[in-house]
């Protein structure tokens, strides 16, 4: 059976490339964007707040469709254990999160990674910037 490079790649990577997402998209929603025409400004600061939460939201279902393949980086394993139930087409939100050796959360759930995502964006959205010890002082 052949398997596409396409779904091993996107398994093997993806929790790394929601990480990536995230410090792109924090890094650029901290700093206000400069506008310097009235007219342009609003539509400007809307279309940037849109590809943030975009890229948010990108990376948050990247981050949960990987996590029951997550810690596999031997992409021959990942070829076996797709090929081995059907999923080459379909890596995505693999039904079970047997192969994942340090948690065993339910499909869909986001990697640790993800939660740590969750608590810096929420801290982003309430804080106006990115304080992860402001869950604690709630």
């Amino acid at each position: 059976m052949k398997i596409k490079t396409k779904s091993v790649v996107s398994v093997a990577v993806v929790s790394w490339l929601s990480c990536c997402c995230l410090s792109a998209t924090l890094a650029a929603t901290t700093r206000r964007v400069a506008v310097d025409d009235d007219r342009m400004g609003m539509a400007d600061d809307n279309i940037t707040r849109a590809r943030r939460v975009a890229a948010l939201m990108g990376a948050f279902v990247a981050d949960a469709a990987a996590m029951p393949l997550h810690w596999i980086y031997d992409t021959d394993e990942i070829v076996s254990i797709l090929a081995n139930s059907n999923r080459t087409a379909q890596p995505e939100f693999f039904p079970t999160n047997k192969y994942c050796v340090f948690y065993d959360y339910p499909v869909g759930q986001f990697t640790p990674f993800g939660e740590q995502m969750a608590v810096y964006t929420h801290s982003l959205a309430v804080e106006g910037k990115v304080d992860p010890q402001a869950s604690n002082r709630r």
